[in-house]
C-alpha cells in the first residue's frame, strides 16, 4: 500500500544515524537548532548528480530549522544566535520558509546567508513580487560581478545615491568687453554612488559591499 511505499522510499533515513554514539540520541535539526550548549556547525552537502532526488528532503530540512528557530523564546538570554547558510539557493528550488525567516528571524536570532548569481534566478523561483520581498530582507549584501544587465541595475540601485553639486558656466556678450558679463550657478544633483557598469566590470575578488543603511565601499579579498 501507499504506506509501505512511502517507507521503503525513505528507509535510507536510517542511515542518517549512524554516527550517533551508543546510548545517544539520534541526531535531530529541531533538537539541535535550540541546543544552547552546543556551538558546532551542521554542513549538508549533496553532489550535483544527487541534486535533483534530495531536493524535497533538503527542503524540508530547511523547513525544519527555521520552524525551531522561530519557536524560540525571543527573551532567552542563553540563546545561540543561528546561521542559516545557503549557496546556490536557486537550485533548491521554493523554500516555503524563507521569506518568512528572512522577515521575523532577528527577533530570534537568526541569520540568513544567501548565495545566488543573478536577480533573475530568484525571479524564476519565487516571483518578481516575491523576489524583491526576500532581497530586502538580506540588509547586509557584498555583490561580486553581475553579467546580467538587470542584476547589475539592481545592485547599483540598492548601493545608493550621492548628492552632488554641479555648476552651470553662463557668459553673455554685450557691445564691448566691459559690458560682457559671466555667471556661475550651483545646483545640487543626485547620481547613482555606483554605476551598473562598474558592477559588470568588477575584477575577480572584487566586489561592493554594503552593511545596513552604510554606504557602499569597494572591498577586494585576498585568497592565498
Amino acid at each position: 500500500g501507499i504506506i509501505g511505499t512511502t517507507a521503503l522510499d525513505f528507509a535510507f533515513l536510517k542511515e542518517l544515524n549512524q554516527w550517533a554514539k551508543p546510548g545517544q540520541a539520534p541526531f535531530s535539526i529541531a533538537h539541535w537548532m535550540n541546543d544552547h550548549s552546543d556551538s558546532s556547525w551542521t554542513y549538508i552537502l549533496v553532489t550535483e548528480a544527487d541534486l535533483e532526488l534530495t531536493k524535497p528532503l533538503l527542503r524540508m530540512w530547511f523547513d525544519v530549522a527555521c520552524m525551531a528557530v522561530m519557536q524560540r523564546d525571543p527573551d532567552d538570554p542563553e540563546a545561540r544566535h543561528a546561521w542559516l547558510i545557503l549557496d546556490e539557493v536557486k537550485t533548491l528550488g521554493r523554500l516555503p520558509s524563507l521569506p518568512h525567516v528572512l522577515d521575523k528571524g532577528r527577533k530570534f536570532k537568526a541569520s540568513v546567508v544567501l548565495g545566488f548569481q543573478a536577480v533573475s534566478q530568484l525571479q524564476s523561483v519565487y516571483g518578481r513580487d516575491d523576489a524583491r520581498s526576500i532581497l530586502q530582507g538580506v540588509q547586509n549584501q557584498f555583490l561580486f560581478r553581475m553579467a546580467e544587465a538587470e542584476s547589475a541595475e539592481y545592485a547599483s540601485e540598492i548601493l545608493g545615491e550621492q548628492e552632488v553639486e554641479q555648476a552651470s558656466i553662463g557668459h553673455s556678450f554685450g557691445r564691448n568687453s566691459e559690458a560682457d558679463r559671466g555667471s556661475v550657478n550651483r545646483a545640487l544633483t543626485r547620481k547613482r554612488l555606483v554605476m551598473p557598469e562598474e558592477i559588470r566590470g568588477l575584477e575577480t575578488l572584487q566586489a561592493f559591499m554594503r552593511l545596513g543603511r552604510h554606504p557602499g565601499v569597494r572591498v577586494r579579498f585576498n585568497v592565498k
